[in-house]
């Protein structure tokens, strides 16, 4: 016979339905949900927003903006996406 998991389910059995709980208290885990799966949505932004920034640099690069002008433009949009305010709430679980 297989043995269960943390959670009592046993093994080579079908997925356990989504109201199946599991306690992810033996991997170090206190939440529900592996902080890792928490983590998932800022990281996307914060990766989002350097593709971004990216884009937004060759652009200003292709229509020959001065390179002060396209330097304040980055600035602005670097420092407004790495606002502490805004980061804090972006991290918030």
């Amino acid at each position: 016979r297989p043995p269960a998991c943390v959670c009592g389910h046993p093994r080579g059995l079908p997925a356990p339905r989504p109201s199946h709980r599991r306690t992810w208290a033996a991997f170090g885990e206190s939440a529900a949900m592996p902080s890792g799966q928490l983590m998932t949505m800022p990281l996307l932004i914060v990766n989002m927003g350097g593709e971004m920034v990216y884009i937004l640099e060759q652009r200003l690069q292709a229509q020959k903006i001065p390179e002060a002008k396209g330097q304040k433009v980055l600035s602005d949009v670097v420092r407004t996406m790495y606002y502490p305010r805004f980061i804090e709430e972006l991290l918030k679980p």
